[in-house]
């Protein structure tokens, strides 16, 4: 190799000056003059140099130096020198009569492994035999604390160093970190260790020099472009110097590794170029051998055309035709000799082969420039993918980085420091593995990583189950990656967050032990993607280390948007097409549906719903040609709509017929039209035809008034259409958003929503959100929801409740009212409706009512039932058809009674029962919800007049006067079956309303007899003639009674007396003067004018 000089400055060493001053006098010149050619190592010369004195001083002095402590420690990374140091310091003690033997050398591992009983013969003497006087070297001496069997060796080794002072020197060496609890075993282990010393990793000038050594004694016939000392081999010493903050950093290793990749990539370059070589010799040979062959067959071709003219059509074949010799050289074999050239001639001085096999050039020692590897196959592998744009933009970028500072490292400049290390962030199925294995690739190919293989784990591979256990399965994670690609998928895992439990410890000691390991920078050779949900991954980097932010780009994450429908559709065509499928046109329109349906749903899977779509078809399609007559199955080779959606028939068939039979004609009208504005709208070919349609509503009503029935055919509607990904109706309580805590239900509303997705979401009880505190943070939360950029209508959200509860909270929260501007009322069930109602669920339980089959209204029997439920309705709490139901219940139990005379129906199957019996069902109910009023209201605290609402309207308060057969019908029953009365007698008419003409004929607020109602007891109506006198004095004045008129004028619009009786303050509020009703103030305040 070519004479050269350190590139890179030496330090200049204190310790070597003062040997040259010193070395003459004393001993052990040999041993610190190879000391002297290390780079660095300051502290351990001067150490070497203080022995050498100290001993010799001794000796004049007349003590003993073989008495004192040599015992030392060496800590440092591998390749540092540790073993090559240890061996000069026993030559320097026994060339200075501190030790007579040789070194003995073992490591922590073996004497775990032997235990005291298997020790080394040359081991066990010197540490036993009191004759033997020696060095015992320890390489990683901390792995004898990994089981019981070392800890016992260890234990004998500091027992040994106290019995044997000035016959036995002990050095333990091993990493600075696991060297801590090494030291931590045994307190006298310290005081034993007369100094520990700490390796530093070689600078540039140190490892420059390795790099020489290394070469000159591996590599004699090698030639380095621009010289050993020049800038490429500079640049190569850089990288290295860059990459030794790692703990892991092998330093001499780290050279030889180093060199044996520029020999790789050399080896790699020269085959190419004799590959390159052999097919243009080849393409070469051809020519010339196709261009004698043609002279030949021309002349042939002459001689036969002369042998025609002159007569002779002899055989050409058996013509004796003479060529010359070189033409018959050509149609002979043309391959050379394939045996390979002497090797040794070719090198011999002079050749020309070689400096091309023995000159590394600039590629082979620092890798080709970046921006090659635009050519390469990952990167059009990459550039193949579909959609990605941002992530392909941000890879390109970043090789045109890493391109820059290759040139700036050629022209001698620094460079600027480019993390590999990055945050993959998006919805599963958008690539996120496949781009991290091609960016390992690149990264190999620019030669960055020296290995560039992937890797996959997720956090439960780094979490073990006892303290110590993550930190320990960490590292060795990071051992086995460097030079690969890591990839940790759902990485948010991590988060402890603010668990506090054991196990998030664990995880928080993960991520530190990262943090310590990793510095993220391009000289690592190593590469960590950290891969999830972009929300979940911001608040993981928040809650743990902070360091880790730094070390992987957190705020510049690659984001993976979820692929649009253009996207779908060519994943779907080349994916069709690698499988060889064969489809019709309607087909793959109805493909395409069903992924635009998918992409509405919170966990859509991207790429991966195309083959859950495919396998869903091809299962449908093998089992519809499976019913198939042998003699039609031929030709059946394409993919038909209905594979792909065995439902599709019935999503273009109306809803219309369905909904005029279940629910009111003002409802189902309501839907009707939505579901016509929606087909018109896709009909037209709008862009977003689901912008057309309503996704926020209002449905007011009371209880078993069809609102859930409603919003089932809605969900159907919007699914058939396409702006669902599924008919579900998900249904919550507005408690159910209402936290525990302070900071709770912010989550847990936005869980709701986020779970309710692509679906209809209904909310009943609304009122329960209208609680303060939490009440205003979920529905602000709500709001934000709704309003959020991210939010492309796709789910229908209905507020359900009582008329007056809805009209509170909307009142009470302008910005949501803002929103749900559309509002569909439902109307309490007539009598007949709930008749109608009720004999259905009773033949579905095979129980029939003769009677009712072909209601006569003019009946006596049918009126009087129609009275009975007329009187349930009055009582507050009727749940319209929710009692319906509660009362066939009913029926059937108390026909199945013990002793309970059975009437079987002619078919043997099921019972026949009398209106009387039912109305006597319809009647037991009414009794029981009368007496849980009162008790309700005798229990009730009047008093506390902090309570926001006394009582829900459509549960325990008043209701409405119940709407009769006189009244005018603007809505169809939701029982269609049983036709409606639209008259009924006087008499009848009479018999079932005498409160309502009672009602109609009601005196004015200050009439003086008034009648007590049913089910008052004597307890509140005497409390309640009190009150009437109270009244009576506070209304003295002009002023406040013209205030009270105002309250009773609310109260009587209001409704809720359906007799209009007046209203008596009390405390807390106010109760009418029949007894039966009471609202306290702020329902009185929440009253419209």
């Amino acid at each position: 190799m070519e004479p050269c000089q350190n590139p890179f400055q030496r330090v200049e060493s204190e310790a070597a000056r003062r040997w040259s001053r010193t070395k003459n006098k004393g001993g052990a010149k040999e041993a610190i003059d190879d000391l002297m050619k290390y780079e660095g190592l300051e502290e351990i010369k001067l150490y070497f140099l203080n022995i050498r004195e100290s001993i010799r001083f001794a000796r004049i002095q007349g003590r003993k130096p073989e008495n004192e402590n040599y015992n030392v420690a060496f800590e440092g990374n591998p390749g540092t020198g540790k073993t090559s140091v240890a061996r000069l310091y026993h030559a320097l003690l026994e060339s200075l009569g501190i030790v007579a033997t040789d070194i003995v050398e073992t490591s922590g591992v073996e004497l775990a492994t032997d235990g005291p009983s298997g020790l080394r013969r040359d081991v066990r003497l010197i540490l036993k035999d009191e004759d033997v006087s020696g060095t015992l070297f320890i390489d990683e001496s901390y792995q004898m604390l990994s089981d019981h069997q070392g800890r016992q060796v260890l234990d004998i080794v500091l027992k040994s160093m106290s019995d044997k002072i000035g016959k036995l020197v002990v050095i333990f060496a091993g990493y600075k970190k696991q060297m801590e609890p090494f030291f931590e075993y045994n307190q006298g282990l310290t005081s034993r260790i007369g100094r520990r010393f700490h390796f530093p990793n070689f600078p540039k000038a140190g490892l420059w020099e390795i790099f020489v050594k290394h070469v000159q004694e591996d590599y004699t016939k090698m030639r380095f472009e621009g010289g050993v000392d020049g800038i490429y081999v500079q640049i190569a010493i850089q990288r290295l110097e860059r990459g030794s903050h790692n703990a892991s950093f092998g330093n001499a290793r780290a050279v030889q590794a180093c060199v044996s990749q520029m020999v790789q990539r050399q080896l790699s370059r020269l085959s190419k170029q004799e590959l390159a070589m052999s097919e243009d010799e080849a393409r070469q040979s051809d020519t010339k051998q196709g261009k004698s062959h043609q002279d030949l067959a021309r002349g042939i071709q002459g001689i036969s055309e002369d042998l025609k003219r002159r007569g002779r059509y002899g055989s050409i074949e058996s013509t004796t035709v003479l060529v010359s010799e070189d033409v018959s050289m050509n149609l002979g074999s043309s391959s050379s000799s394939d045996e390979c050239p002497d090797d040794d001639r070719l090198l011999d001085e002079g050749s020309d082969l070689k400096e091309r096999y023995c000159l590394l050039t600039r590629d082979d020692i620092i890798g080709p420039p970046p921006g090659q590897v635009f050519e390469s196959q990952a990167w059009r592998q990459l550039q193949n993918l579909v959609g990605l744009d941002e992530v392909k933009s941000s890879v390109r970028t970043l090789i045109e980085s890493l391109d820059l500072n290759y040139k700036r490292e050629c022209e001698g400049d620094s460079v600027i420091q480019l993390p590999l290390n990055r945050v993959f962030v998006g919805q599963p199925g958008t690539g996120k593995t496949t781009v991290a294995k091609l960016y390992g690739q690149i990264l190999a190919d620019i030669g960055l990583l020296s290995r560039g293989d992937v890797v996959i784990k997720t956090p439960a591979d780094f979490i073990a189950a006892h303290v110590g256990g993550s930190e320990e399965k960490t590292s060795k994670i990071l051992e086995a990656t460097l030079g690969s690609v890591l990839i940790i998928d759902e990485a948010y895992m991590f988060d402890a967050g603010d668990d506090g439990s054991t196990t998030s410890n664990y995880k928080a000691s993960v991520l530190d032990t990262i943090v310590a390991n990793v510095q993220g920078d391009c000289n690592e050779d190593r590469c960590i993607l950290l891969l999830g949900y972009e929300d979940r991954l911001k608040n993981m980097f928040k809650n743990m280390n902070p360091g880790l932010s730094r070390r992987f780009q957190a705020s510049h994450p690659w984001r993976f948007a979820d692929y649009g429908p253009s996207d779908m559709k060519e994943i779907l065509t080349r994916s069709m097409k690698q499988e060889q499928l064969k489809y019709t046109q309607e087909a793959f329109k109805t493909a395409l549906e069903i992924l635009q349906r998918a992409s509405i749903r919170p966990d859509f899977a991207n790429a991966a719903e195309v083959g859950h779509c495919l396998a869903v078809a091809k299962a449908n399609y093998i089992q519809r040609i499976s019913k198939l007559p042998h003699n039609e199955k031929s030709g059946q080779d394409h993919f038909l709509p209905e594979d792909f959606d065995p439902d599709l028939k019935s999503k273009h068939e109306s809803l219309a017929d369905e909904m005029l039979e279940n629910l009111g004609t003002d409802v189902a009208n309501r839907l009707i039209s939505y579901e016509q504005t929606g087909r018109r709208a896709i009909e037209s070919r709008l862009p977003n035809p689901h912008l057309v349609l309503s996704n926020l509503l209002a449905f007011k009503g009371s209880p078993g008034t069809g609102k859930r029935t409603a919003a089932r055919f809605l969900a159907r509607i919007y699914y058939n259409l396409g702006c669902l990904s599924s008919p579900e109706v998900v249904s919550h309580t507005g408690p159910d958003f209402i936290g525990r805590y302070v900071g709770q239900t912010a989550p847990k509303t936005r869980d709701l929503l986020q779970k309710a997705l692509g679906k209809v979401l209904l909310i009943d009880d609304v009122l329960g959100l209208n609680h303060e505190p939490y009440g205003a943070e979920a529905l602000g939360e709500m709001v934000q929801f709704i309003s959020g950029l991210s939010y492309p209508k796709t789910m229908v959200i209905i507020l359900t409740d009582s008329v007056q509860n809805v009209n509170i909270l909307l009142k009470s929260r302008p910005s949501l009212k803002a929103h749900f501007r559309d509002e569909i009322m439902f109307e309490d069930l007539l009598p007949d409706d709930c008749i109608s109602l009720l004999t259905r669920e009773l033949e579905a339980q095979s129980v029939l009512l003769p009677k009712l089959q072909k209601p006569d209204h003019m009946h006596p029997t049918m009126s009087s039932l129609r009275h009975a439920i007329h009187k349930l309705q009055q009582v507050p709490g009727f749940q319209n058809a929710g009692d319906m139901i509660q009362i066939a219940r009913r029926v059937l139990v108390k026909i199945l009674e013990p002793g309970m005379p059975l009437i079987n129906n002619p078919d043997g199957k099921g019972f026949t029962v009398e209106v009387a019996f039912l109305r006597s069902c319809v009647h037991e109910m009414a009794q029981q919800r009368q007496r849980q009023y009162v008790v309700m209201l005798q229990t009730q605290a009047p008093h506390n007049t902090s309570r926001k609402r006394t009582m829900r309207s459509d549960d325990h308060g008043p209701r409405k006067a119940p709407r009769t057969e006189t009244a005018t019908k603007t809505e169809a029953s939701p029982a269609k079956a049983v036709s409606k009365e639209v008259e009924v007698t006087k008499k009848t008419q009479e018999k079932e309303q005498p409160k309502v003409k009672e009602a109609n004929t009601a005196q004015e607020p200050g009439q003086s007899h008034v009648e007590r109602e049913k089910g008052v007891s004597d307890e509140v109506w005497a409390q309640l003639q009190v009150y009437k006198k109270e009244a009576l004095t506070r209304n003295a004045t002009a002023e406040q009674k013209k205030k009270q008129e105002q309250i009773q004028q609310k109260l009587r619009n209001s409704g809720v007396c359906e007799f209009g009786y007046e209203w008596i303050e009390e405390h807390g509020g106010y109760r009418c003067a029949g007894g039966m009703h009471f609202m306290n103030h702020s329902d009185i305040r929440d009253l419209q004018d």
